[in-house]
């Protein structure tokens, strides 16, 4: 039986060049590995089926792989179709970049998209802030604010460079143009009432009780609260994705959640938690927005961290990092 590659490689004779390629042909090999089916790629495309069964024949020669192979009534992806799957999200939005880039950006008339990467943190506090100022700045700029994907920060240089600013807090990642936004600090909240701990406390105090962490506040990623220092190391009963998540896995129970206070303030609303205190720690820490090299001389990048600076400003009048 003749090894995939030899056999794509004797079905297609003709060598396929890089520099020879359509560039459209990005965009069927990944509608392609995103449906998995000849079929629902060309729909998705607005392409017939034989066009499309003949792109994937040109891909398969290209890669010299199957990319999509038969498993009974379906197609998978080969490991070199899964390894290509975010490489193509990636090339995708650099094509994208360079045919919507304009030597000038006038806010007034211009129609174009920023894509800005947040935790639920950064879109509670500095994303309102940001929507309002390009909504009032640029009516017809648009404002994609979107949770940050998995492993973003150990591929932060390959992600930088698909997306406009990645929002998070100051240290995290260093080495990049970087803007400053707001200043807020840690907080705890517990069960508004039970009596566990008083209206302060140390942090030997509250990890005498078990704790709630959203999963970017863990205790190996806050040293500045000198949670590892201390002589009793709190058990972290529950981690969740989301700060917003926190007081829901507190209220009714002996727990001590740690959120900033700009979500604080936000969720202890509703009465059901409230904000304890954090005594003789330094529980401050800055957020700010970094973005890749490659967009310093945009100049619609350029508009945008002018949009950024104004949420600092923004930011350092309003007694609560809240963007409301």
């Amino acid at each position: 039986m003749l090894h995939p590659a030899r056999y794509w490689a004797l079905r297609y004779p003709v060598p396929v060049h890089p520099r020879g390629l359509d560039l459209n042909l990005m965009v069927l090999l990944d509608a392609l590995l995103a449906e998995k089916s000849v079929t629902k790629a060309a729909h998705r495309i607005g392409l017939s089926q034989p066009t499309m069964s003949t792109a994937l024949g040109r891909l398969r020669r290209h890669f010299a792989d199957d990319l999509l192979v038969r498993r009974g009534n379906q197609y998978e992806l080969t490991p070199l179709a899964e390894h290509l799957r975010p490489l193509l999200g990636t090339a995708l939005a650099g094509a994208e970049r360079v045919f919507t880039s304009m030597p000038d950006f006038d806010p007034a008339t211009a129609e174009r998209e920023f894509t800005v990467l947040a935790s639920d943190y950064g879109m509670a506090t500095a994303g309102p802030w940001l929507h309002r100022i390009i909504a009032e700045r640029a009516p017809n700029v648009r404002l994609r604010l979107l949770s940050c994907p998995p492993g973003t920060i150990d591929r932060v240089d390959e992600c930088l460079r698909t997306v406009d600013a990645l929002v998070l807090r100051k240290g995290v990642v260093t080495g990049l143009p970087s803007q400053d936004l707001l200043v807020d600090e840690w907080v705890a909240v517990v069960d508004a009432d039970r009596q566990v701990v008083g209206g302060s406390a140390t942090v030997a105090e509250l990890s005498a009780l078990p704790w709630v962490v959203a999963g970017g506040s863990s205790v190996d990623e806050v040293p500045a609260l000198g949670l590892r220092a201390a002589e009793t190391v709190p058990l972290i009963a529950a981690t969740v994705e989301s700060f917003l998540s926190v007081p829901l896995l507190v209220r009714g129970t002996n727990r001590a959640g740690l959120v900033p206070r700009g979500v604080a303030d936000r969720l202890t609303g509703s009465g059901e938690v409230r904000i304890v205190e954090l005594r003789g720690e330094p529980t401050r820490f800055v957020e700010s927005a970094v973005w890749h090299p490659v967009h310093e001389r945009d100049a619609g990048h350029q508009w945008l961290r002018q949009c950024l600076a104004s949420v600092a400003e923004l930011a350092a009048e309003t007694p609560a990092a809240t963007g409301s």
